[in-house]
């Protein structure tokens, strides 16, 4: 059942979540990468004295962090606008689902009697609250006969 929601909610959002996969994808590679990059600079660059090597390698890994980072801010920014609709949606679906119960036809919810109900248990003093309760709670049985 919770699948079945899930997936029906997410349906409209497929290509923004292959986007997500995607860009999760890229910046998790990005992220092993640059161990790599940084032995290499040890490796080649210090261990020789190489400067050119450690500045062009460097720039590399400077370029390799900022698609990193742009990868990892797009696909947070995406996964947050996506449950934010998908939230939306479902309390638009139970709002909606939740009003057919109370149709002219079938008569007033439980849910509306039973709120009823308390509202006027708390209203007033106790005496005058249980009558008005009981009154109410006849009016209601005589309604869904």
């Amino acid at each position: 059942m919770l699948w079945r929601l899930i997936r029906s909610g997410l349906a409209p959002h497929r290509r923004a979540l292959s986007v997500i996969v995607v860009l999760q994808l890229v910046s998790t590679i990005a992220s092993l990468y640059l161990p790599n990059l940084n032995a290499d600079i040890i490796d080649h660059g210090v261990a020789k004295g190489d400067t050119g090597y450690i500045m062009a390698v460097g720039a590399v890994m400077l370029a390799i962090s900022v698609v990193q980072i742009a990868a990892s801010v797009y696909a947070v920014y995406l996964a947050a606008r996506i449950a934010m609709a998908y939230g939306r949606d479902t309390r638009a679906a139970v709002f909606h689902r939740v009003g057919e119960f109370d149709s002219p036809v079938d008569g007033p919810s439980t849910l509306s009697t039973t709120y009823e109900l308390t509202a006027l248990k708390t209203a007033g003093s106790p005496d005058r609250g249980a009558i008005l309760t009981a009154a109410n709670a006849q009016a209601a049985i005589n309604t869904a006969a």
